[in-house]
């Protein structure tokens, strides 16, 4: 078993876990693995690749991506060690302390993101650049304020009857 800092986004903390392969990332972050940040000691911050399209109340925004709010819950992991063939060995626990995480994360609800993705609604959010023989051309695919826009909202709680 290897350890990890979860970035619960729901409890708003961050604390140790145990996992011990990729099913164990996928559960802690409740969804499929993305690397969304590496750390300048090469451990690795993982979130949810679908977070974006799943229905979030929970968000947390990241000090090495301060481009945008991460959905859900974040797993910084350390980094993987290979032998000499190039064959993976392990992943090493994080070699940063648990203190330092805390300090590089901020808890935001929803609410704070929708009015960030007003804020930064013209701005790009996905873009492909391709190299040609007139120099590089860039293509915004999606810009902010729509993809903010369109996570899906969860439902609103029923009113009581009376």
């Amino acid at each position: 078993m290897a350890k990890a800092w979860l970035i619960d986004a729901a409890k708003r903390e961050v604390r140790e876990v145990a996992w011990e392969n990729v099913r164990d990332m996928h559960d802690l972050i409740g969804g499929y693995i993305e690397a969304a940040a590496r750390l300048p000691n090469d451990d690795v911050l993982y979130v949810d690749e679908e977070g974006l399209l799943k229905q979030q109340t929970d968000f947390f925004l990241f000090a090495l991506r301060p481009d945008q709010p991460l959905c859900g819950n974040g797993l910084i992991v350390g980094p993987e060690t290979y032998d000499e063939e190039g064959e993976f060995v392990r992943t090493e626990d994080p070699a940063t302390p648990v203190e330092v995480i805390r300090r590089m994360v901020r808890f935001v609800d929803r609410a704070w993101v929708e009015s960030w993705g007003r804020a930064n609604a013209s701005e790009p959010a996905s873009y492909v650049t391709t190299l040609g023989p007139g120099g590089p051309q860039t293509e915004v695919i999606a810009r902010w304020g729509q993809v903010i826009a369109d996570v899906p909202k969860p439902p609103e709680p029923e009113e009581p009857a009376p």
